[in-house]
């Protein structure tokens, strides 16, 4: 028998045959019961309603299949606000436990609105928190599922909601509802289980088997290098004798290239220039003046001329022509550069997972790529095959991996159901067609490949969980055709390529065909918040500029109380996504808010990924690693021998430890412990003192290695 008030549903057996009894709001007692089987097992059907409902019991797992005759919607489970509910365990990013009696919790859930269980649920499972026991539901068809948190007459009640649309050949509805234990991850375990049942779980070590570059991956930080122009405000070994050279020939009349580039030049170019040679000692934004401009130059020269190596001619003569003055182009660059992943290495810092911030940020620099691999690291560009927008965008309106030309713009976009087009992103051209996209994303790929030899890739979007009908009569999709499309184009990145494949998110559809994801410790943050845009806020996150270092990735600011709560409170976020694919995807931080984006959390970051043991994700350039090396280096130094240890492991266990849920306690397969101390005051672990800001590993042979965080940053 299951109890009523944790499912409002009531099964049991009587003489061999299964009855449901269900709670009043479902009104499901209408129905007539056409067939019973011993084992638990009964199907009834709704004439009135045209949909019949097959229940089966085994044990503690309750199966409840719903099927349609039409299109329609039906709400099945309701959780009304109970006095025994303690909290809710939701798959919200990586997890959180939203206490019932917390009214600052109860708003948020509100606020949410509607969430469906693709992409605002990380995992397609909801669990209860009943204290000595938890229940999980877990939506099987996680397509048009919506999740609702309202306020009822006693205080908040949770729905889910599933639409049969009318573009699919079946209607059918199943959740699978798992009594377990009380602990606060039984949840997550529940979900392992039914994948690894249903054969669709994925390990980590069979990725490596397939593509032995993934384990590069194991005991690596994330970062994303940043860097403007091929020539950089780092590339000039004599800056004052380059600037009174360029001025000298620009001044005179023969034609030689000098001249060529001051007349190339606008007048701040020219200004900065003219300025650096009065400097003693010339400042960083002068030279990135003149360097832009000079990278312009010598890009547009590249393109324009026919030669098998235009870069290396172009770049060769530009060297030649300021010999001494200019440092060898292979040398060049600021966070996309040769020199930069040699301070890394020589840091200590073996492993690395590198990402670009775009598509052709390395196009003018192949020798990068070529000495990530030869280091050992993974380096890869973004892209992007979410929205399409037209060719003849002003560049301030559209970016370089939503150009594909007028024919996949005129045909591509997906068409709602009335006909119109789904806007994309921030409302800006049209959301793209997988199907339609594809011929086009493998042309782009093989280009890209051929300019610059990556080893990885990092595709936004495909692993966040939006997904589409589409009403095209070109490319009809329901949403799981959609998902499907999207898997199979990141699966043939790996399949074709060979390339190591992230995304953004990593929701669990995603888990088997990628290899990392960004999105899942963090995720997106006060989407919309004015303050984030508004440059009087003490919140200002800062702009996508300058393009050697966008602002808006390195600039720390203050974190809004509000968000602190909700996303980074240790007491109330749960590792249910480690739980589920610790050993199958490396996941970690939005690009957004990486791990040292928000001042007063610095700390608090920098132990949940050591108690999750995930990566850290940085935004770097030359700067940027020399104002967080220290940092940096004390992370790697506890995280990566650990992680290559525990990243082929699952994540078994998660305790709280103190009353309080500051000192917090995650378990893996070997028996490893990591215990961290979220509070001020000294902890005791196996007696031993751990103090607030630290954390302990201890091994199964007892071994244990510390960690303490920055706390001066939070």
């Amino acid at each position: 028998m299951i109890d009523p008030a944790t499912l409002n549903v009531t099964a049991t057996s009587v003489g061999g045959q299964m009855y449901i009894v269900s709670a009043p709001q479902h009104e499901l007692v209408r129905g007539e019961i056409i067939e019973g089987k011993p084992g638990g097992v009964v199907r009834f059907v709704f004439p009135e309603q045209k949909f019949s409902l097959t229940a089966e019991l085994h044990g503690s797992r309750l199966t409840m299949h719903f099927v349609s005759d039409k299109p329609g919607e039906i709400t099945w489970p309701v959780v009304p606000d109970q006095e025994q509910l303690k909290a809710y365990i939701l798959p919200m990013y990586e997890g959180v436990y939203a206490p019932t009696g917390d009214a600052d919790w109860m708003d948020h859930l509100v606020e949410q609105g509607a969430m469906d269980t693709t992409a605002s649920l990380s995992m397609p499972f909801v669990g209860l928190d009943y204290g000595d026991k938890t229940v999980t539901y877990i939506f099987e068809n996680m397509f048009d599922n919506r999740v609702v948190f309202e306020r009822g007459e006693q205080g908040v009640d949770a729905s889910v909601t599933h639409e049969f649309r009318g573009n699919w050949d079946t209607w059918e509805y199943t959740v699978v509802v798992e009594l377990g234990d009380g602990s606060p991850i039984t949840p997550a375990t529940k979900y392992r289980d039914y994948l690894i049942e249903r054969g669709e779980f994925v390990t980590m070590q069979e990725k490596i088997d397939a593509n032995p570059r993934t384990e590069r991956l194991l005991g690596a930080p994330h970062a994303y290098l940043w860097d403007a122009w091929v020539f950089s405000h780092m590339d000039a070994a004599d800056w004052k004798g380059f600037c009174a050279k360029l001025i000298e020939e620009g001044e005179s009349e023969a034609d030689t290239l000098g001249r060529r580039i001051w007349e190339s030049f606008n007048e701040e170019g020219r200004e900065a220039a003219v300025q650096i040679t009065l400097e003693q000692w010339p400042y960083k934004y002068l030279k990135s003046v003149v360097a832009s401009q000079v990278s312009a130059y010598l890009e547009n020269k590249i393109k324009g001329i026919a030669n098998k190596h235009p870069r290396m001619v172009v770049l060769g003569a530009f060297c030649e022509h300021f010999e001494g003055m200019v440092r060898p182009y292979d040398q060049w660059g600021d966070g996309i550069s040769t020199k930069l992943l040699d301070k890394f290495h020589a840091a200590g810092l073996e492993r690395m997972n590198l990402c670009l911030g775009g598509l052709s940020g390395a196009d003018m620099k192949p020798q990068v790529a070529k000495h990530a691999d030869k280091l050992g690291y993974l380096f890869g560009p973004y892209d992007s095959y979410h929205s399409i927008h037209r060719p003849d965008a002003h560049p301030d309106s559209t970016w370089e991996t939503a150009q594909f030309g007028w024919d996949l713009y005129n045909k591509g976009g997906i068409v709602r159901e009335d006909g119109s087009m789904s806007a994309g992103f921030k409302k800006r051209g049209y959301h793209l067609s997988p199907k339609a996209a594809r011929p086009y994303v493998e042309e782009r790929v093989h280009t890209v490949l051929g300019r610059v030899p990556f080893n990885s890739i990092f595709v936004d979007c495909d692993a966040y969980g939006q997904f589409f009908d589409d009403y095209s009569p070109d490319h009809p999709a329901t949403k799981q055709d959609d998902m499907l499309e999207r898997l199979d184009r990141l699966q043939w990145l790996t399949r074709e390529h060979g390339l190591i494949v992230g995304s953004e998110g990593g929701s669990a559809y995603a888990a088997p065909a990628i290899h990392f994801a960004h999105g899942m410790l963090t995720p997106v943050i006060g989407w919309g918040d004015p303050d984030f845009k508004d440059k009087q806020s003490p919140y200002y996150k800062g702009a996508y500029w300058p393009p050697d270092g966008p602002t808006t990735f390195t600039m720390q600011v203050p974190l809004k109380p509000k968000y602190k709560k909700f996303y980074y409170d240790p007491r109330y976020r749960l590792p249910l996504y480690q739980v589920v694919f610790h050993d199958s995807v490396i996941a970690t931080h939005h690009w957004g808010n990486a791990s040292m984006k928000f001042k007063g959390v610095v700390g608090t970051v920098a132990l949940l990924e050591q108690l999750y043991n995930v990566p850290p994700l940085y935004h770097l350039n030359h700067a940027e690693f020399k104002k967080h090396r220290g940092h940096i280096l004390n992370h790697y130094a506890f995280f990566s021998p650990l992680h290559r240890e525990l990243a082929l492991q699952p994540m078994t266990r998660f305790e709280w430890l103190t009353e309080d849920k500051l000192v917090q306690q995650t378990t893996f397969g070997d028996g490893t412990r990591i215990v961290a101390n979220f509070g001020d005051d000294v902890a005791s672990v196996d007696g031993r003192d751990l103090p607030g800001g630290g954390a302990i590993a201890v091994r199964p042979d007892f071994e244990t290695v510390y960690y303490h965080t920055p706390r001066g940053e939070d």
